[in-house]
């Protein structure tokens, strides 16, 4: 199972992300608002779908060590191991 306290709501971009305990694996994201610049000149999210995923592989100190390739913004992190050192991201792709 894999913490999700970490995790921006759809909308929201992770800006940073801290952590506390003997092993860092309390953790927890900070959240701005994303806005996109509409058709009609204003600013908001009318007509847009965001959909939340999580990379299919963690990032770890551990051999192999991955990363991921995000072309779009983080939402937030989570982690497994017991001592939270592979960590997860997911991301948020935007359709029209």
């Amino acid at each position: 199972m894999y913490s999700v306290k970490a995790l921006c709501p759809a909308g929201y971009a992770m800006t940073g992300m801290f952590s506390n305990g003997a092993y860092s694996d309390n953790i927890a994201s900070t959240c701005g608002g994303v806005y996109v610049h509409e058709p009609n000149g204003s600013w908001g999210w009318d007509g847009l779908t965001f959909v939340i995923r999580r990379a299919t592989t963690p990032i770890s100190e551990e051999a192999p060590n991955n990363s991921i390739q995000v072309t779009y913004w983080l939402n937030g992190a989570s982690c497994t191991g017991a001592f939270c050192d592979n960590m997860y991201y997911y991301y948020t792709t935007v359709s029209w």
